[in-house]
């Protein structure tokens, strides 16, 4: 008889710890995506949300914004189980404003990965900052099948940028656009983007270093083929002589424009 209670009383702990994982999760579940929103802005205080909708592990955050600049709607699924290995991770969307892009991002403790990705940037949007003391404008476009950046890892496959963001530049003095295109790598722990681009007036060579804690070395390279084209970069601030000038600059990314 004691054997047959203890055994009962096996079962029924084991369906009290079922029943409460299982109402655990139930309301886990229905939790509204505005708790999600909440926690996204006080993790990052660039970040505006208008509305969300749907819950937290599935939904979509309306009238985004990030830094002044327009996201439109960003719908996300959110994985679960990436929770269990202490990261985030989401596939998500975004469309209607600036930014056109989908693809999959996990975050973790300074670790970052995106994979699957497919992103269009409108270029015009960016109001509060100029390229040379010229409004931005054109498009910047990404993809990649998968970046990892952290302080031991760095990897980048398939990945493909380019931009036009140089044409306004450019036509000043040739007439002419400036098209970039490249692709990214890890080189000693960072994260290198390098492009490359040329019209009659000359070439140009910008790269980009990333470095785990999320600081950047940017160094543009021209190469006019005439004189006077090189006064004009030298007066945007380029340095050096014709044959070699250089503009370099540093910071920190915080978001899609800086």
């Amino acid at each position: 008889m004691n054997r047959l209670r203890a055994a009962f009383a096996r079962e029924h702990r084991s369906l009290w710890i079922v029943g409460a994982a299982a109402f655990l999760a139930g309301g886990l579940a229905s939790l509204p995506a505005t708790m999600l929103a909440a926690a996204a802005k006080a993790r990052s205080p660039f970040l505006e949300i208008g509305a969300a909708e749907g819950t937290i592990w599935r939904g979509a955050f309306i009238d985004a914004a990030h830094d002044g600049l327009s996201l439109g709607r960003i719908d996300y699924r959110l994985s679960a189980l990436s929770l269990l290995s202490g990261r985030m991770s989401a596939d998500a969307a975004a469309s209607g404003g600036a930014l056109s892009a989908n693809g999959r991002i996990s975050a973790g403790v300074r670790r970052i990965e995106v994979s699957g990705l497919d992103a269009r940037f409108n270029l015009a949007a960016i109001r509060r900052y100029t390229i040379f003391g010229l409004r931005y404008q054109g498009v910047a476009q990404l993809t990649a099948e998968k970046i990892v950046l952290s302080e031991k890892t760095c990897e980048a496959e398939g990945v493909e940028i380019a931009t036009n963001a140089l044409d306004p530049l450019a036509r000043r003095w040739s007439g002419e656009g400036l098209p970039l295109k490249g692709a990214a790598r890890c080189e000693s722990g960072e994260l290198v983007f390098a492009l490359v681009g040329e019209n009659r007036e000359g070439g140009v060579e910008l790269t980009v270093r990333i470095r785990p804690d999320l600081s950047y070395a940017m160094t543009v390279m021209a190469e006019p083929r005439r004189a006077e084209v090189g006064a004009a970069l030298r007066a945007a601030g380029f340095e050096g002589d014709n044959g070699a000038l250089a503009f370099r600059a540093t910071g920190r990314l915080r978001g899609l424009t800086s």
